[in-house]
């Protein structure tokens, strides 16, 4: 046991060693983040918005609202940008498992493979586009189709 009035002069205390006024910043800087935080907490979210107002329709009221052209497309784009947020926040989990770089690599490989058959079927199909062209310059009657049924016999 130490007497009272000891004092330790090897390891001062980090409070009282450091500046004051960088700790008040510090304090500060803390206390505007959890502003941030709460205003953000608080915040109702348009998802939460668009769930209140179809959690009141029946199933078949919910339907009808995908017979609309601009709805379906908004659904869609939506879905689309969840899907490519939740991927990459997985992507890394999954190609961590055995199973997950096994499929991986199986996926590269196909990819590499069906890429350059399908750069040449491209190339391809843009040379009988441009032939035709040029072919249907003396012939303005002649259709794509018809074209290529003949490229194809020739």
């Amino acid at each position: 046991m130490y007497p009272v009035n000891q004092v330790f002069l090897g390891n001062p205390d980090p409070l009282l060693a450091s500046d004051i006024t960088d700790q008040l910043q510090r304090v500060k800087a803390y206390e505007s983040q959890l502003m941030q935080l709460q205003k953000t907490a608080s915040k109702e979210l348009i998802w939460d918005s668009i769930d209140n107002e179809m959690n009141a329709l029946t199933e078949s009221q919910k339907n009808r609202f995908f017979e609309d052209k601009e709805y379906s497309e908004i659904t869609t784009s939506l879905q689309k940008m969840v899907q490519i947020e939740l991927l990459n926040l997985v992507k890394a989990k999954i190609e961590g498992t055995q199973e997950g770089r096994e499929l991986l690599q199986k996926q590269l490989s196909v990819v590499k493979k069906l890429k350059n058959k399908i750069v040449q079927e491209t190339d391809n199909e843009m040379a009988i586009f441009n032939k035709f062209r040029e072919f249907s310059k003396d012939n303005p009657s002649l259709t794509y189709e018809e074209f290529c049924k003949q490229w194809r016999n020739t």
